[in-house]
């Protein structure tokens, strides 16, 4: 899966474009929970095989004072995972993330 990291609406509008799912994974550096599982779930995307997918960081910092990423997705928890009109988990559960993700797909965890 494709990884990218944006700071503003923009960005995403633009992603938008040219991709089925976006999954967008708020957080930030003074966030402890969202450094814990950072590199876990890092390995765990670029492993997987979906073309039509981009996992993308967005820092919640910039987020803050973006009003138009604030009217799209309101975040009042970090991290925070989210994916149009399919999910939005606010957590550090590693096996909820992952299924989360592979169920966008419908493919098996054993890949």
């Amino acid at each position: 899966m494709k990884y990218t990291q944006i700071k503003t609406f923009d960005e995403l509008e633009n992603l938008k474009l040219n991709y089925k799912y976006i999954i967008l994974r708020f957080s930030t550096n003074w966030c402890t929970g969202c450094v814990k599982i950072k590199d876990e779930i890092n390995n765990f995307i670029t492993e997987l095989e979906f073309e039509e997918s981009v996992f993308v960081d967005v820092d919640f910092d910039s987020y803050q004072t973006d009003t138009d990423f604030q009217e799209y997705i309101w975040i009042d928890k970090l991290p925070t995972f989210y994916c149009t009109n399919k999910f939005k988990y606010n957590g550090t559960d590693i096996d909820t993330i992952k299924s989360l993700i592979i169920s966008l797909k419908g493919i098996s965890e054993d890949f």
